[in-house]
């Protein structure tokens, strides 16, 4: 009976062990989770403000592209309008040319003939005598009314070739004018092509962050449910109490590396210009290109062993005293929930962050945690 009621006791003794790490578990895994479920809340907020700003810059694209339009087709229609005015003008500029060229030629000939009947009357004074024939009188009184005549005629010809003279001279001043305008035109439809160019650019880049930023919402919205059912399971199937107790009984510098490689992002609050938001960091991402192994960092029992959403193959270890290490990033996992792993034992191969496939080579994201609050991993890593 003894012996009975000793094996009872170390049956209660073990079940009692048992459902206080279930609970710690379901504490750590409660309150981690909540805490990511804040941090994806105010991404999707931050997000959903960002997709509205885009949704009217996308708008206002679209505005200033019809505005655009409808100036390049103004300015055709106007480079048209003076290119037709250009053609009339040089028309009629040929024809007042050609006009005034035969006036000038007129004019010059009857200047010849009139010098020439001057010239001819003036020498026939010198054979006028007494005896002068009548006949010869009147055909030199002819001869001066004709002079007159001419000389009339060749007045009126230089009057009208100076009228033409004047509109060539004021057709050329507006065929000027209008040269001007139409390369000013051309000045401002090459403009407006290129700006429609580079509105055409910056819409298409828009609709693509457009497209980017729905991808990422949903994907954030995704995770916010997943972690919120989390929770819920957490909430009706473990008691757990808030551990605010922030000391870890660690020595500095003292635990191994999980993998062999190089810090590319750190621990705690990070700026991040894509999201145009702030994160938490709960842990440190390495990378490395040769490292194929991810090993723990201490002995310890494995009490979560599989995919998480957002963290790819996740593997947690709990070393005891409330103190957990978390590996995620996984390609594989080599342990299961319940086994016992002793420092330095493979656990796992490394892979690559689902949420940032620029980097290159093997990723471990690991997290070393007291209860539910992180610390900083390079603070206890030698």
């Amino acid at each position: 009976m003894g012996s009975a009621s000793m094996e009872k006791k170390l049956i209660f003794s073990f079940i009692i062990f048992i459902s206080l790490n279930v609970s710690n578990f379901a504490q750590k895994m409660y309150n981690e989770n909540k805490s990511r479920l804040e941090t994806i809340k105010l991404e999707l907020e931050k997000k959903n403000s960002e997709l509205k700003e885009y949704n009217q810059k996308y708008e206002k694209l679209l505005i200033d592209m019809q505005k655009l339009k409808s100036n390049e087709k103004n300015i055709s229609e106007k480079r048209k309008n003076i290119t037709l005015m250009m053609e009339k003008i040089k028309k009629e500029m040929d024809e007042v040319r050609n006009k005034y060229n035969m006036l000038k030629e007129s004019y010059t000939k009857l200047q010849n003939e009139i010098n020439n009947d001057i010239t001819s009357l003036y020498l026939s004074k010198f054979s006028i005598s007494y005896f002068y024939r009548t006949d010869k009188i009147i055909v030199d009184m002819i001869k001066r009314n004709m002079i007159i005549n001419k000389s009339t005629y060749a007045k009126a010809i230089n009057n009208k070739s100076e009228i033409f003279s004047k509109n060539l001279t004021k057709l050329s001043i507006n065929r000027e004018k209008y040269s001007k305008e139409i390369n000013i035109a051309s000045k401002n439809l090459e403009e407006n092509r290129k700006e429609l160019k580079k509105n055409e650019k910056e819409l298409y880049l828009t609709d693509a962050k457009l497209k980017e930023l729905q991808s990422e919402i949903e994907e954030l919205n995704r995770t916010a449910r997943n972690l919120s059912n989390l929770i819920k399971k957490i909430e009706k199937t473990a008691p757990y109490k808030t551990n605010t107790t922030l000391s870890i009984n660690l020595e500095k510098k003292s635990l191994p590396w999980p993998m062999d490689g190089v810090v590319v992002k750190k621990f705690g609050k990070e700026y991040i210009d894509k999201l145009k938001t702030w994160v938490i960091n709960d842990g440190i991402k390495i990378k490395s290109d040769n490292a194929d192994s991810v090993r723990a960092v201490m002995s310890g029992k494995v009490v979560y062993s599989g995919e998480f959403r957002g963290f790819g193959n996740l593997v947690i270890i709990d070393h005891g005293e409330n103190i957990f290490s978390t590996y995620g990033f996984l390609n594989q996992i080599y342990v299961s929930n319940a086994e016992d792993v002793a420092a330095g034992v493979v656990i796992g191969k490394p892979g690559t962050d689902p949420r940032d496939l620029s980097l290159k080579g093997n990723v471990l994201y690991f997290e070393i945690r007291k209860g539910e609050a992180a610390v900083d991993p390079l603070d206890y890593l030698r």
